[in-house]
């Protein structure tokens, strides 16, 4: 695709203005709002987004460039212009801050281009997803901290999918095992995720099939594999290759990550189209939250350019509490449209349902987290048709 690259410097007079994680979420936000005329959807959810990044310049007191990277359809398309709108608003809408001058560049032939958009074209009409190159979708459930709420969202959304005829595949990245047993599957298992990555077992042999959905379960001695996989050449996109080998067989995949922001979730980063992260009402999280767009900004920039935060969901939401509706609004604030309406309230069953070894929806499904999940899958499906 032709790159359009964006430059804005801003001068700050403070506040917001000098937390850059903040500047790169308002962007993406008002990105997320336009559309591609040739394939009609959001620059966002087809993973245009080559790169946002938010940098102090040297030697300039209080001037920060944005550098916004786009991958086209087509040269020169209005787009362009759009999106230089959007990213001047994002910058324009906080008081403090003042826009410099900018530039933009980018280049490729008109018979390239020509090709390139016939090939867009005709792949999309067979691509279900309606995102070029992707038929299955694969999810990262992460957070940067851990009792948010990530293995039951990656546990039940997963049976809830299952439960419409989705081909689901849940990949317990976290060597806890949590989401392998939630599941109902053994976690002394012969093979699972750990074999595959270190001892070349084929991925197809490990997975277990359940009636929620299959399993490529996490043991404990996946807790090792960070230390065996430091000396293995392309050790960041091992997961990805094992994904790769039974990627046909499904609609969606998704990996539950651990809680720690190290060589498994960066494999995890990696191996993934997009991000689902789940956030609790409280302060720790959001600290938790931006760790993780940290690392997100930097493999955007040298691993997986095409990594899309999916959306935002909040977990063990207590509406009762000033905090947990203080967190929602901060939340919603930077994030906006990615910020899913669907909320995931405390609830005792959801807590029991592990220790059965089933989700929610096979545990007790009349209880309140079950028709969260349930609400949560059907707005997931529109999100993703």
């Amino acid at each position: 695709m032709p790159r359009f690259q964006t430059l804005v410097w801003y001068a700050a007079k403070g506040g917001t203005m000098t937390d850059e994680r903040i500047i790169e979420a308002r962007i993406y936000e008002r990105l997320s709002k336009v559309i591609d005329p040739e394939l009609g959807r959001s620059v966002t959810d087809l993973g245009m987004i080559a790169a946002i990044d938010a940098i102090p310049v040297e030697g300039k007191a209080n001037t920060y460039e944005v550098r916004v990277e786009v991958e086209l359809t087509v040269e020169g398309c209005p787009l362009s212009q759009t999106i230089t709108n959007q990213i001047n608003g994002a910058v324009s809408s906080y008081p403090e801050a003042t826009l410099l001058p900018r530039i933009e560049v980018g280049s490729m032939s008109q018979d390239k281009l020509t090709q390139l958009v016939a090939g867009l074209k005709a792949e999309r009409k067979q691509n279900p997803f309606n995102k070029p190159g992707i038929k299955t979708r694969i999810f990262a459930i992460a957070s940067g901290k851990g009792g948010v709420g990530k293995t039951t969202t990656c546990v039940n959304l997963t049976a809830a999918l299952r439960e419409r005829g989705k081909r689901m595949l849940l990949c317990d990245f976290d060597p806890q095992a949590n989401a392998t047993s939630g599941m109902g599957v053994d976690k002394t298992v012969s093979n699972g995720i750990y074999d595959v990555l270190i001892n070349s077992v084929e991925t197809e042999k490990a997975i277990v099939r359940t009636s929620y959905g299959d399993v490529l379960p996490s043991s404990k001695a996946l807790a090792g594999a960070g230390v065996e996989m430091i000396e293995m050449e392309n050790r960041q996109f091992l997961l990805k290759a094992a994904l790769r080998q039974v990627t046909e067989q499904y609609d969606f995949i998704f990996i539950d990550c651990p809680p720690s922001l190290e060589l498994l979730t960066l494999n995890a980063l990696c191996a993934a189209n997009s991000l689902l992260v789940p956030v609790q009402g409280e302060y720790y999280a959001l600290e938790g939250l931006s760790d993780l767009m940290n690392t997100v900004r930097i493999v955007r920039r040298s691993m997986n350019p095409s990594l899309d935060i999916e959306g935002v969901l909040l977990t063990m939401f207590d509406g009762r509490t000033n905090l947990s509706i203080q967190v929602a609004q901060e939340v919603k604030r930077f994030f906006g449209v990615k910020v899913y309406s669907t909320v995931i309230p405390r609830n005792v069953r959801l807590s029991e349902a592990p220790s059965h070894g089933r989700p929610i929806t096979a545990y007790d499904r009349n209880c309140r987290g079950a028709d969260a999940y349930i609400a949560l899958a059907e707005e997931f499906l529109k999100r993703n048709a």
